[in-house]
C-alpha cells in the first residue's frame, strides 16, 4: 500500500468503475465536475451578497449570509484538495510560481477595471466626483491581495451598501497564504512520508483553536478568526487528498455526513466541526455529478472577482426595483462575459507560464474563491517522487 503521504490514484486512461470509485478519483483529468462546483459556489455568494448590496436584508431570510460563509468554506476545501496535490508534484519553487500565475493576473485585472473603468464610468453617469488619486491608491493599496482600501472617493455614495466596490476579494489573501504555508509545509521529506497525519494533526490544532476562540474575538480580532476558520476547511481538502484512496463515493456516505451536519447545526457546532463530513459531500458532488460545465472554460474566478462590483452597479442603476431573486440573476448574467473575457484574455494566457517540476513552462498548474483551472489533476507518481492547488488556483 503507499504511503499516506501521496493519494493513490488510477493510471492515466483506466477509468475505474463507478461503483469502485474512491475520492482520490475525483482529482482524474476530465471525470470531475469540480469547476462546475467553483461556479456554483462563485454563484452561490452573488445570492448572499445580494441582500447588503441591494439592501433586501428584510426580504430575504436570515440566513441567507451563511450561504456566502459556506461558499467560501467550499472554496477553502476544494483549494486544499488540489493544492496538496499540486505540491506533491512539483518542488516548491514552480508550484509558488504557479500559484502566483495563476491567482494575481485575473486579480490585478479586476482591479484596474473597476479602478480605471468601471468607477468613473459609474460616477460620470449617476453625477458623483470620481477621484483619480483615490483609484490608483486603490490599485496600489490592494496590489498584494490584502485589502487595504474598500472604495474609490467620490463613488458609491447613494447605494446600499456604500464605500465599497469589491467586498469579495478578501479571501485570496487568506487562500494565497494558505498556499505558502502548505507549500513549505510539505518541503520536508520526513513530513512528505506521512503528510496525511500531519494534516489531520493539524485539522485537530485548528479546530481547537477555533473553539478556544469563540469567545475571544475582540481578543484576537476578526481576521484572526477568519483564518482560523478558513485555514480548517484547507486542511480538511488536504485530509480528503491524503486519504481519499480509503474514501469510496458513496451516495449512503454523503447523506450520512448530510445528516451529522445537521445535527451539528442543530447543536451549534457545525461552524467548528463539519470541515470534513462538509468536504466529502463537496466532492462527491464533484465527481458524481454528470455535467462537464467549465472543465474548457473555468469561468469560477472570474465570476467571484467581478460579481461585486457588477452588483453594485446593478443597485447604483436603479436595480434594486428587479427585487432580490431576479436582482441576484441578473448580476450573475451580466458578470459572465466579464468572467468569460477574464478566462479568455488574462487567466489561460497567463498560465501558459506555469512551470513543471523540470522547471519548464507550460507544465503541470493549478478558484478561491480562492479559490479558482487545474481541475486538480492527481497523477500517478512514485513515492518519493520530486516534490511533484484553488484549483488551478
Amino acid at each position: 500500500m503507499a504511503s499516506d503521504s501521496v493519494a493513490v490514484t488510477r493510471e492515466a486512461g483506466v477509468a475505474p468503475r463507478s461503483a469502485n470509485r474512491t475520492v482520490a478519483d475525483v482529482g482524474r483529468p476530465g471525470s470531475n465536475a469540480l469547476n462546475f462546483m467553483r461556479l456554483v459556489l462563485a454563484a452561490s455568494v452573488i445570492v448572499s451578497h445580494t441582500a447588503a448590496i441591494g439592501g433586501f436584508q428584510a426580504e430575504m431570510p436570515g440566513w441567507i449570509g451563511w450561504v456566502a460563509e459556506w461558499a467560501v468554506n467550499g472554496f477553502f476545501v476544494l483549494s486544499g484538495f488540489l493544492i496538496a496535490g499540486s505540491r506533491m508534484r512539483l518542488p516548491l519553487g514552480p508550484f509558488l510560481w504557479n500559484r502566483a500565475v495563476r491567482i494575481f493576473p485575473g486579480y490585478w485585472m479586476a482591479l484596474i477595471v473597476v479602478a480605471i473603468a468601471v468607477a468613473p464610468a459609474s460616477a460620470l453617469i449617476s453625477g458623483e466626483n470620481y477621484q483619480l488619486r483615490s483609484a490608483m491608491d486603490y490599485l496600489l493599496n490592494n496590489s498584494m491581495l490584502l485589502t487595504n482600501q474598500w472604495g474609490i472617493e467620490g463613488t458609491l455614495l447613494t447605494v446600499p451598501h456604500p464605500g465599497a466596490w469589491n467586498g469579495s476579494l478578501w479571501t485570496l489573501y487568506y487562500e494565497f497564504w494558505a498556499y505558502l504555508l502548505a507549500g513549505v509545509l510539505l518541503s520536508g521529506a520526513l513530513i512528505r512520508r506521512h503528510a496525511g497525519w500531519v494534516s489531520v494533526g493539524l485539522l485537530v490544532i485548528v479546530t481547537v483553536s477555533q473553539v478556544a476562540a469563540l469567545g475571544a474575538v475582540d481578543s484576537m480580532g476578526a481576521s484572526w478568526l477568519s483564518a482560523l476558520r478558513l485555514g480548517a476547511f484547507f486542511l480538511a481538502g488536504m485530509v480528503m487528498h491524503f486519504f481519499g484512496h480509503r474514501a469510496r463515493l458513496s451516495w449512503l456516505a454523503a447523506v450520512g455526513c448530510l445528516v451529522v451536519l445537521v445535527i451539528m447545526l442543530e447543536f451549534g457546532q457545525v461552524n467548528v466541526l463539519g470541515h470534513l463530513p462538509f468536504a466529502y459531500i463537496l466532492l462527491w458532488l464533484g465527481g458524481r455529478l454528470p455535467t462537464r460545465i467549465g472543465s474548457v472554460n473555468d469561468l469560477s474566478y472570474g465570476t467571484y472577482v467581478y460579481a461585486f462590483p457588477i452588483q453594485q452597479l446593478l443597485a447604483l442603476f436603479g436595480g434594486v426595483a428587479l427585487g432580490p431573486y431576479l436582482f441576484a440573476l441578473v448580476a450573475f448574467a451580466l458578470t459572465l462575459p466579464l468572467a468569460w473575457a477574464s478566462w479568455r484574455f488574462i487567466e489561460s494566457p497567463a498560465m501558459r507560464y506555469r512551470m513543471s517540476s523540470g522547471n519548464r513552462h507550460g507544465g503541470d498548474g493549478g478558484h478561491p474563491a480562492v479559490a479558482a483551472h487545474d481541475s486538480g489533476v492527481t497523477r500517478s507518481v512514485p513515492r518519493h517522487d520530486s516534490p511533484g492547488p484553488l484549483t488551478t488556483v
